[in-house]
């Protein structure tokens, strides 16, 4: 793969495909450190970010850092259809600050890491419905940052869905991570990418070109 990638706080892109024009979906976003990062490159500090966040904390503070061209979609990213809610589980005081998907480790708790745990709805947005509900027609890049539901969203989305967004970076949850990466990168080379394992934790791929069919 013949590419110059750049990592923006543990996530990867090439910038050469980032200009004005470009959207950049930006999922798990939780405060914007990533948000923050990409727009201090001069590719992309005018392009169009849309924030998909669904901890209701985080989202509150997205809005109030008021980052430029940048709009919060408080929603949950998924991949099967869970309907038009499903249930977040917030752990406060663990570094997985909260998912849609009941990862409270026993152990921890018992060492008192989770102060407390809060459960409530959150609204939904299907990888494979992200264009019409979004109101765009492609992504320049899709972080995905999901506490766990990657592979959900990648094992449901349709190579029509795929041939829509350029490049993306996947950041791997699921241990152990040296038998996971590789699983993802297949996943995405399926979905028509060229992918790489980079980092220790994420996976990169970039559309081949003339994009995938359904």
């Amino acid at each position: 793969m013949e590419s110059s990638l750049t990592n923006v706080h543990e996530n990867f892109i090439d910038l050469n495909y980032i200009n004005d024009n470009s959207v950049v979906i930006d999922a798990g976003a939780c405060v914007g450190d990533f948000m923050r990062s990409i727009q201090r490159h001069e590719r992309a500090k005018r392009c169009r970010i849309i924030a998909i966040e669904c901890n209701y904390e985080n989202a509150d503070e997205l809005r109030t850092r008021n980052f430029p061209n940048a709009t919060v979609c408080e929603r949950a990213l998924t991949g099967q259809n869970y309907g038009d809610e499903v249930e977040f589980y917030h752990h406060e005081g663990l570094a997985q600050c909260g998912n849609i998907m009941k990862l409270i480790h026993s152990k921890k708790k018992r060492q008192g890491r989770l102060r407390r745990l809060m459960i409530y709805k959150v609204k939904t947005l299907k990888i494979n419905d992200i264009f019409s509900e979004l109101g765009i027609d492609k992504i320049d890049f899709l972080k995905m940052d999901i506490e766990g539901a990657e592979k959900d969203v990648l094992r449901t989305m349709t190579r029509k869905t795929a041939s829509r967004i350029t490049q993306l970076s996947v950041e791997v949850h699921r241990p152990p991570l040296n038998k996971s990466r590789p699983v993802f990168k297949r996943m995405l080379e399926r979905l028509g990418y060229e992918a790489q394992i980079v980092g220790v934790d994420a996976v990169y791929g970039i559309q081949k070109r003339g994009g995938a069919d359904e």
